[in-house]
């Protein structure tokens, strides 16, 4: 197989419409699994180094204003080992992102170290309202034929203005203005995640660059790179650990604890080939609700005929088995991707009509936004779910945006003798899944 694509990213399109087809609630339930994926294992290409995608590794910024906080602009110098406990240390989980109750527990500070004390050290990697403001971003990692992901980056300021960060703050707030040369100091950085443990790959994890680093597999401390210092370097081999730390095929938890304090340089360089499956608590997902006139439409002048016209149930078959993919003309993306009606299917007019469904047709339908939040389903980590017992997502009442700035209400589907809901309109989600040949 030398000499393929040895990674294939599949459009993952989820459709669906709704009709009045003599039933007063639409119930809808959704789950998936999914989460960041770093591969272990690819078929070998000709040349090993070569990159052959791109994996996205979701991370968590916590921003800090240096004159506010004793623990940043404060100190320099070479690091200090053995400033953390050995063990994580668990505490109740007090926010919405995964493994925040997870953190690595100061046991040295004062005089002689590079901390102020127990108490300040805890806002690090916690949620401290006017202490820190709090962010996501996603590192792109260049994944190579030989299974080896790297990040590399010199100037590593992810909340400088520009970057593509999102507020996880309740209201939304823009990081500090805390910029030196332009760039935006003082943060730290944390992810956790799970890998499955395989005594028969080299799983590697390897991290350069200043200043606090420490990282914990199954709970333990692996990598102490604390305090002020320049570049410095660690790598974990996991076949190294001693006997019995490791299960061949067991699930481990992977916590990754990182400090930026101080100007002026900011570098990381990470080097892994453990597969990461990154914990998250909520995933957010945009949708587009397209809204037509149907025939219990308040005003059904321009009625659409597929919609509220046939009384049938589901048909399966009703689409080609293959999507079409025509020109981008909206801003939400994927919507050049159409699904193409079979000739003489059930629950449809006519082709030309179908093709309304899910394409903007100014008069015809009314193209909305909607955020749809999916959680973590109890008990099954990485799968997410959400249920609907009536979906109703352009209803007065609902959190819907229009699509196009200041683009109208959606039609007016409230008859007096019928739900008070807004029916008669179709829904689309686009994503993307990566798929890894030969990555267990």
């Amino acid at each position: 197989m030398q000499g393929q694509n040895f990674s294939t990213v599949y459009s993952l399109k989820r459709r669906f419409s709704q009709w009045r087809g003599g039933f007063f609630a639409q119930a809808l339930t959704i789950y998936f699994a999914v989460s960041v994926l770093c591969p272990i294992n690819f078929v070998q290409a000709q040349d090993p180094d070569s990159v052959v995608d791109t994996a996205w590794l979701q991370v968590i910024i916590r921003d800090f204003n240096s004159e506010d906080h004793p623990d940043f602009e404060t100190y320099q110098g070479n690091g200090m080992q053995g400033a953390v406990a050995s063990i994580i240390d668990t505490t109740d989980d007090t926010s919405s992102i995964a493994g925040d109750e997870r953190g690595p527990k100061l046991i040295e500070w004062g005089p002689g170290t590079y901390w102020t004390s127990e108490a300040d050290f805890e806002q690090w990697y916690n949620d401290v309202p006017g202490v820190n403001r709090t962010f996501s971003i996603e590192l792109p990692f260049l994944v190579k034929a030989n299974g080896l992901l790297t990040y590399i980056d010199s100037d590593f300021f992810p909340l400088d203005q520009g970057e593509p960060y999102v507020s996880l703050n309740d209201p939304p707030l823009e990081p500090f203005n805390d910029f030196d040369g332009g760039h935006n100091f003082t943060f730290t950085t944390e992810f956790h995640a799970t890998f499955t443990y395989m005594a028969d790959k080299d799983q590697v994890f390897s991290f350069t660059g200043d200043d606090d680093v420490w990282v914990f597999i199954n709970d333990s401390l692996v990598i102490d790179l604390g305090g002020l210092h320049p570049e410095q370097s660690d790598t974990v081999r996991l076949n190294d650990f001693p006997a019995g730390f490791l299960e061949d095929g067991k699930t481990y938890t992977f916590d990754f604890f990182h400090a930026e304090r101080h100007t002026h340089a900011s570098n990381v360089k990470i080097t892994t080939s453990i597969r990461l499956n990154i914990r998250e608590k909520t995933k957010i997902v945009k949708a587009k609700i397209r809204d037509f006139k149907e025939r219990n439409t308040i005003d059904t002048a321009g009625m659409h005929p597929d919609f509220n016209y046939y009384t049938c149930g589901p048909t399966y078959g009703m689409v080609q088995d293959k999507i079409f993919t025509g020109v981008q003309n909206s801003p939400f993306p994927g919507d050049h991707r159409q699904v193409v009606l079979k000739q003489g299917a059930q629950c449809a007019t006519t082709t030309s009509n179908f093709g309304q469904w899910y394409n903007d047709v100014p008069g015809v339908n009314r193209p909305f936004y909607i955020d749809i939040r999916f959680d973590e389903v109890p008990g099954e980590p990485g799968v997410f779910g959400i249920e609907f017992p009536a979906f109703f997502p352009i209803d007065n009442d609902s959190d819907w945006t229009p699509a196009y700035p200041g683009g109208p209400d959606p039609f007016g589907h409230l008859q007096a003798d019928w739900p008070a809901h807004n029916y008669g309109f179709t829904t689309e989600i686009h994503t993307q899944i990566t798929y890894y040949e030969g990555s267990g």
